[in-house]
């Protein structure tokens, strides 16, 4: 009876030092692992342009010293012409373009339909802005141009307590 009692003794620390080891290795493993992502190699260039139609009358914006626009002389319900190209210098890259506009000039036809089809629309309210975000449907090749939107038009119920 004695040696069963020491075997079974015997068989009980071993499997405890089994244990013991075992939850020892498991959490002084140091093995890892790097997953890299590289973003980089991505250049963009964005202008903006402005070009009056007489016949449909877009007016022109004025170019500033600094490559800006102004448009003297907004009035409710005229349109105005501002084309925001981004040419991709090197990619391909994902664009994303935001504007924000002051939330009491946001309206349904603020871009008088002329949203590039290359782009998916979302917007957000942040504090007195409208933050209108333009996703690219595809990413855009090197040495490619996209253009967002060609016109502004401002919202014809505007009155001057609005502005």
């Amino acid at each position: 009876m004695k040696k069963k009692v020491t075997a079974i003794a015997l068989a009980v620390c071993i499997l405890a030092v089994a244990v013991i080891g075992a939850t020892m290795a498991y959490f002084t493993d140091t093995e890892s692992k790097t997953n890299t992502f590289t973003f980089g190699g991505v250049d963009i260039e964005l202008t903006e342009t402005s070009e009056a139609d007489e016949k449909s009358g877009v007016k022109a914006g004025d170019k500033t010293a600094d490559g800006g626009i102004t448009y003297p002389g907004v009035l409710p319900g005229l349109v105005y012409s501002k084309i925001p190209t981004v040419k991709v210098v090197e990619g391909p890259a994902w664009v994303v373009i935001t504007a924000t506009v002051p939330t009491v000039y946001d309206w349904d036809g603020l871009f008088n339909g002329k949203v590039s089809t290359a782009f998916t629309m979302d917007k957000k309210t942040v504090g007195d802005n409208t933050v209108y975000y333009f996703y690219a449907t595809a990413a855009v090749a090197k040495d490619e141009t996209v253009t967002l939107f060609t016109e502004v038009k401002i919202n014809p119920a505007l009155t001057q307590s609005d502005v």
